[in-house]
């Protein structure tokens, strides 16, 4: 395939999905019988995805089918599930984080993958997220903490959450200023923070970040929030089947504003009674000029949205069962 706007989907159904969206179609199709697939990435390059599952981190080719479209390379890296990952970017490294109560950032230029360094806690790892310095993680686990760790340093620290019992982050996502982190919760509400775009630690100090809002954003079980490009947007996802845009643009003004942009909902395929969960949002993502925003659905759809006019303009429809995560990746405009 020739680089080219590229939307590659994971479902229960055991296959991960190359799309052309522009065309709505199918352009390549990877059955993956070992593990579901809980989470995608796209080298910043667009030459490699990485699709994380039980125990292991699959990589694929994203510009041609090779060897009957099978991995690349598997790689062993937890003991749990992997939750969580993406790459650094340069793609010299990787990073993931896991049921298993651990983040490692790996170094892909060893033909075993390397571990280069390790975050461990004792509860699960949900979300992971790599500021701009390429040095920070944001790391959110199920117990309710939101930490902030330095791989240069071997440090780390925690930023201020205010929580109900039994209630914990299930996504963590940095803006590519790296001015904005937002995190939301299992009990659907977001914390969004101020934090520096050089350093969130710093020797001695507290971390450089500040609480700005914090609001609830759906009913239900909040599942991603994901910011645009352009940092003026940001995304949250539940399990109401309703997604929501938030305009953040002026969220770390003098005068600090946020507000509802508008909720999102396609119509349904017919005939999609019993599915289950069939109302959980589980991923999104944005088109690079944050124009448009990509909504995959358990009922085994992903939809093409118009921010400005909320219309649904594409739909690519092909998978058998509802779709757990995708990625995207254009190579006309700057990547996050």
């Amino acid at each position: 395939m020739s680089p080219r706007p590229l939307l590659v989907t994971a479902s229960h159904d055991d296959s991960i999905r190359y799309w052309d969206i522009a065309e709505e179609r199918i352009l390549e199709t990877i059955v993956v019988k070992d593990s579901q697939i809980n989470a995608l990435a796209i080298a910043p390059n667009g030459n490699y995805i990485l699709a994380g599952g039980y125990q292991n981190v699959k990589l694929f080719d994203a510009l041609h089918a090779t060897n009957q479209n099978q991995a690349l390379q598997t790689y062993a890296v937890h003991e749990k599930n992997v939750t969580s990952l993406g790459f650094t970017a340069d793609a010299v490294a990787i990073f993931t984080g896991s049921d298993d109560g651990t983040a490692r950032v790996w170094d892909r230029r060893s033909p075993k993958l390397s571990c280069m360094s390790a975050f461990r806690l004792n509860v699960a790892i949900n979300s992971v997220a790599l500021h701009r310095n390429q040095t920070e993680f944001l790391v959110a686990d199920a117990a309710g903490g939101l930490y902030i760790w330095d791989i240069r340093m071997n440090k780390s620290d925690s930023l201020q959450l205010e929580l109900n019992s039994n209630e914990f982050v299930t996504c963590v996502d940095i803006d590519s200023a790296s001015k904005q982190v937002a995190a939301i919760t299992n009990r659907g509400k977001v914390f969004l923070y101020s934090v520096s775009d050089t350093k969130i630690l710093s020797e001695g100090q507290h971390p450089n970040a500040a609480l700005m809002f914090r609001y609830a954003a759906h009913p239900s079980y909040g599942l991603r929030c994901r910011f645009s490009p352009d940092g003026k947007w940001l995304i949250t996802t539940a399990g109401d089947d309703l997604p929501r845009l938030w305009d953040v643009s002026q969220a770390l003004a003098e005068q600090p504003t946020l507000s509802l942009k508008r909720s999102f909902e396609g119509e349904k395929l017919p005939n999609n009674r019993g599915l289950e969960n069939d109302t959980w949002i589980w991923d999104a993502a944005f088109t690079n000029d944050s124009t448009k925003i990509i909504i995959p659905g358990t009922d085994r759809v992903t939809r093409l949205f118009d921010i400005e006019s909320g219309n649904e303009i594409r739909r690519c429809t092909g998978h058998a069962k509802g779709i757990t995560a995708i990625a995207f990746w254009d190579p006309c405009s700057r990547q996050r």
